[in-house]
């Protein structure tokens, strides 16, 4: 069966189907069939003829509607925003890290090695005061450890502390306004050794 024999056969069968439904030869529904097929629409009255109380309900809603829209849109820029800073902030943490890390006992340096270290200890102040201004702070040292905030790198036992006291902080911990960006790691006690 060649292919224009397929298509007139399956336009018989359609016209077929269709018959006492169809106008003409063109399978055109008619308009009852098409009202019946017709999905509702609803369709909103005009203003022209509402009430005032009905046009005073319509502004108020209107209004209170475009409220929700501003508030909702703001939050979606803060939490877009939020989320930008806190990329960057994850970005730059390691270099802050740097800068402690190369700080730390430089109170014994001396002459020259001092003067540079203290530059450096001033860098590292303006580089903290940026991020406090906008919003990003260190995590606290607690005596204690909390799993929300702490990330436990390793257990020292000691039988004279409290279980899960904090000894050392090895790397600070930040967060932006109440997020948590990286937990602090640290070193915490345990009354018995692990296996």
């Amino acid at each position: 069966m060649t292919e224009e024999e397929k298509c007139n056969q399956e336009g018989q069968e359609m016209s077929e189907e269709c018959t006492g439904k169809c106008q003409n030869e063109e399978n055109v529904c008619s308009d009852k069939e098409a009202e019946e097929n017709k999905e509702e629409v609803c369709e909103p009255k005009k203003t022209e003829d509402m009430s005032k109380e009905e046009l005073l309900d319509l502004v108020k809603r209107t209004q209170a509607n475009f409220e929700n829209f501003k508030k909702q849109n703001m939050e979606r820029v803060n939490e877009v925003v939020g989320f930008a800073n806190k990329k960057l902030l994850t970005e730059l943490l390691p270099t802050l890290d740097s800068f402690e890390m190369a700080l730390r006992g430089s109170e014994n340096a001396q002459g020259d090695v001092k003067v540079f270290l203290e530059g450096m200890k001033m860098v590292l102040d303006s580089f903290v005061k940026v991020l406090t201004d906008n919003g990003v702070k260190r995590i606290e040292q607690l005596s204690s450890f909390d799993p929300k905030i702490h990330e436990a790198m390793e257990k020292v036992v000691d039988e004279s502390l409290d279980e899960g006291t904090v000894l050392d902080v090895v790397q600070s911990g930040y967060m932006i306004k109440d997020k948590i960006v990286r937990a602090a790691r640290v070193k915490i006690s345990t009354k018995k050794k692990e296996e």
